[in-house]
C-alpha cells in the first residue's frame, strides 16, 4: 500500500514538472525584430473637438506654406488652458479678453520642419506661432534686420510676435508721411510685430519685403526728456533725450526708443544738467534745443550750440554711426618725444567734448575727458566756422635733446586755412591747454 502511494505521488510530480518545462528550442526566435516607428497623421472625425482643432491647424499651416494639408503630419497634440482669448500670443493691434480659453498646442511636421500652432477647443481660433512659421518670410527678415540695426542688437535677440497678411490701402503701406504723396493702389503685405528688450515694435511691409516701415514703437522708458533737439536740415529729425536713453526719428513720425550706444553719454548729460540752467527752444547752427537744466550757470549761445551738436551726434550713433568714429570730430592733436618718450593724443568734437589718450606702448590707454569751458567753446566755434580743413606739423630744431614733435589736424566748415605762424601757434597752444585740462582733471 505504501509503495502504491509513493508511485502515485511520483506520477503527479512528473506531470507538474512537464507542464513547467520550456517549449522546444526551435520555436524560440533567434532575435527580437526591430519595429520602426511611423508618423501616423490624425484623421479628423466630424464632431470631435480635438479633430476639428487639428484639421483647422493643418489647414492654416497649409495655406501659410502653400502646400496641401494632406502632406502635413501631426506630431503632438497637448491640451492647454490659454490665459486669454488671443491664445497667449499678444497682438497690439487687437484687444485680447483676459479669460481662460481651453484649447490645444499642436505640433505639426511639413517639409522636414516642425511648426507649432495654437487653437481654441473647436478650432475656430487658430494662431501660427510666428517664430516657427513666419521667421523665414523675406518681409519678416527685413523687419528684424532693420530693428536690429536701430537697437544695435543681434537678430537672435529679436522675437517675432505676430505676422498678419494685410491689404494696405496705398503704396505707403498705410502710413502717410508728412509731405509725401502716396499712390492709392492697394498693396498686399504684412503687419509684423517684433519684440526686443521687453518692448514691442510694429512694422508694415510690402509682400516681397523690400520695403518695411516702423510705424509703432514703445514710448521711451527713460522718463521725462531733459533735452529735446530738432534739426535745421531736411528731412526734419528730432530727439528726446533723458539720462537712460533717447527716442529719435522724423519730426512728424514715430520715434524709436533706444538706450545710449555709448553708456558714457548718460554722465555727459548729467554734467549739462548739473552745470547749466534751463532754457527753452533756442536756435543754434546745429539745430534747436530745449533744455531742463538744474545748474547755476546761464548757458551762453556757444554752450547751447554744444548741446545741439551733442544731441546731433547721439542721433548719428543711434542710427548706426553713419559718420563713424569721426562724426563730429573737429580737431586731433598728437605729441611725441621728450626725454621721457611721451606719446599723447587729443580728440576734440563739435559737442565740446575732449578725449585724451596715451599711445605709449603697453602704458597706453585713455587718460581723461573734459568739457570745454564757455570761453573755449567760443574760440573753437569761431575757428570751426572760419577755417576749412588743414594740418600743422611742428618738429623740434635739429639737435634738441628734449624736443617734441606735434601734429594738429583741423576739420572746420569754413574756407580759410591757418597759414600764419601766429594762427598755428594759437591752435597748438589751445590743443596743449585742453589736453592738460582733460588728462589731469
Amino acid at each position: 500500500m505504501a509503495a502504491h502511494k509513493l508511485f502515485l505521488w511520483l506520477t503527479i510530480l512528473g506531470l507538474m514538472l512537464s507542464a513547467c518545462s520550456s517549449p522546444d528550442a526551435a520555436s524560440v526566435p533567434s532575435a527580437v525584430p526591430t519595429i520602426t516607428p511611423q508618423a501616423v497623421p490624425i484623421t479628423p472625425t466630424s464632431g470631435a473637438p480635438e479633430s476639428a482643432a487639428v484639421q483647422a491647424a493643418q489647414n492654416a499651416l497649409a495655406a501659410n506654406l502653400g502646400i496641401q494639408s494632406a502632406s502635413i503630419q501631426v506630431s503632438d497634440v497637448t491640451s492647454v488652458d490659454w490665459p486669454d482669448s488671443c491664445l497667449g500670443l499678444q497682438d497690439p493691434a487687437k484687444a485680447c479678453a483676459s479669460i481662460v480659453t481651453p484649447g490645444y498646442k499642436i505640433t505639426l511636421s511639413a517639409n522636414g520642419s516642425n511648426y507649432e500652432v495654437y487653437t481654441n477647443k473647436n478650432g475656430s481660433s487658430v494662431k501660427l506661432v510666428p517664430n516657427t512659421v513666419s521667421s523665414q518670410k523675406p518681409a519678416v527678415q527685413s523687419a528684424v534686420k532693420d530693428l536690429s540695426q536701430k537697437l544695435h542688437l543681434n537678430s537672435d535677440q529679436i522675437k517675432v510676435n505676430s505676422v498678419e497678411e494685410v491689404q494696405w490701402p496705398n503704396g505707403c503701406l498705410g502710413v502717410q508721411p508728412m509731405g509725401v504723396m502716396c499712390n492709392q493702389l492697394v498693396t498686399p503685405g504684412y503687419r509684423i510685430v517684433l519684440e526686443a528688450i521687453g518692448n514691442q515694435y510694429e512694422y508694415h511691409s510690402n509682400q516681397s519685403g523690400d520695403r518695411v516701415v516702423l510705424v509703432a514703437t514703445p514710448t521711451s522708458n527713460a522718463g521725462v526728456p531733459l533735452l529735446v533737439w530738432q534739426s535745421n536740415d531736411l528731412p526734419c529729425q528730432t530727439a528726446q533725450i533723458s539720462v537712460d536713453g533717447l527716442a529719435f526719428g522724423p519730426c512728424s513720425g514715430q520715434l524709436t526708443a533706444v538706450s545710449f550706444v555709448n553708456p558714457g553719454r548718460s554722465n555727459e548729460l548729467k554734467y549739462f544738467i548739473q552745470t547749466y540752467q534751463a532754457f527753452t527752444l533756442v536756435q543754434t547752427p546745429a539745430g534747436s534745443v530745449t533744455f531742463s537744466g538744474q545748474g547755476q550757470q546761464a548757458a551762453t549761445p556757444d554752450v547751447e550750440r554744444s548741446m545741439a551738436e551733442w544731441a546731433r551726434l547721439l542721433v548719428d550713433e543711434s542710427e548706426g554711426g553713419h559718420g563713424g568714429q569721426n562724426a563730429g570730430l573737429v580737431m586731433t592733436w598728437h605729441r611725441s618725444g621728450g626725454i621721457a618718450g611721451l606719446c599723447n593724443d587729443l580728440n576734440v568734437y563739435s559737442s565740446g567734448m575732449a578725449y585724451t589718450s596715451s599711445c605709449r606702448g603697453a602704458q597706453g590707454g585713455n587718460l581723461g575727458t573734459a568739457f570745454l569751458s564757455p570761453d573755449e567753446l567760443k574760440q573753437l566755434y569761431n575757428w570751426v566756422d572760419s577755417y576749412g580743413r588743414f594740418a600743422i606739423d611742428r618738429n623740434p630744431p635739429p639737435g634738441t635733446a628734449d624736443g617734441f614733435s606735434m601734429t594738429l589736424s583741423f576739420m572746420g566748415s569754413g574756407k580759410k586755412a591757418a597759414t600764419t605762424l601766429v594762427d598755428q601757434a594759437l591752435l597748438l597752444e589751445f590743443a596743449n591747454s585742453v589736453f592738460s585740462q582733460a588728462a589731469n582733471p
